[in-house]
């Protein structure tokens, strides 16, 4: 399964970064393999913090490409 999860992330808010972290663990946690997505506006520092797939969320080619290929946003 591959889910793209569209917020105010990497705008380093704490509280947005706090609901990206809650969300990306309970799904772990229900599917181990699952592929996420975050539409981010620091995708680089998003990838490597929370350990998932990200796009700049301002890039519309690439939002449509997540979203495109994936089973739930």
């Amino acid at each position: 399964m591959h889910v793209v999860l569209s917020g105010y992330y990497g705008y380093n808010n704490a509280g947005d970064e706090a609901i990206l972290h809650a969300i990306v663990s309970s799904l772990r946690r229900f599917d181990p393999a699952i592929a996420i997505t975050v539409l981010s506006a620091q995708p680089e520092a998003t990838a490597r913090l929370y350990r998932v797939n990200a796009v700049h969320r301002m890039d519309p080619l690439s939002v449509y490409r997540a979203l495109r290929n994936a089973d739930a946003w």
